[in-house]
């Protein structure tokens, strides 16, 4: 049988009540970056704990800010060390707008959101999926472009724009708990492959 017939097979208990308009939930989670037996020391580090809001608006949308709190870090990821700008910092690292809709007329899930990402890159991304009626293939599209808020970095280097475009397949056997995924396009730092 197919999913769609699968869920109005279900007796659900409790019916929708409740819209979550301006329901909120925070997740904290570690951090960490690290260097295990480089050429300047056995092991260097820079934790931190990541406190992330996320706050439902209406049907679909949501807002999603995440901030970073360093907690600790040694002395290679202190200021002026050779892994300074690796380190942690306190900072709000993503703040955006999500709005999940479904396509008429096709069976597609599509997201969009708009914001700030990696601290200083601002822009926008949309996310489209297909699901096959039985629930074992999944093909999926992302599309990207962020804009760096300054020009240069701090040595005077121009910090370039960055943009997605990926398409995703995932095919999934429930009955053996197997999955298998593919990736291929244009990645983050403007890397192509699979």
């Amino acid at each position: 049988r197919d999913l769609p017939e699968r869920l109005d097979m279900v007796d659900w208990k409790t019916e929708r009540v409740n819209s979550g308009t301006l329901d909120s939930q925070i997740v904290l989670s570690p951090m960490v970056r690290h260097g295990f037996a480089t050429e300047y020391g056995v092991y260097d580090y820079s934790f931190a704990m990541s406190s992330n809001l996320y706050t439902y608006l209406w049907s679909g949308a949501a807002i999603d800010v995440r901030h970073i709190l360093p907690l600790a870090e040694s002395d290679d990821f202190e200021e002026g060390g050779y892994f300074e700008d690796s380190a942690y910092e306190n900072e709000i690292d993503r703040a955006m707008v999500h709005q999940f809709f479904r396509l008429p007329y096709v069976d597609i899930a599509n997201q969009v959101s708009l914001g700030l990402v990696k601290s200083d890159y601002i822009g926008a991304r949309s996310e489209s999926a297909w699901f096959s009626q039985s629930g074992n293939h999944w093909l999926g599209l992302e599309m990207s472009y962020f804009q760096h808020q300054d020009e240069k970095d701090k040595n005077g280097y121009a910090n370039p724009d960055r943009q997605t475009f990926l398409t995703r397949y995932t095919f999934s056997m429930p009955e053996w708990d197997w999955q298998f995924n593919a990736t291929a396009g244009e990645f983050w730092k403007g890397d192509v492959g699979a």
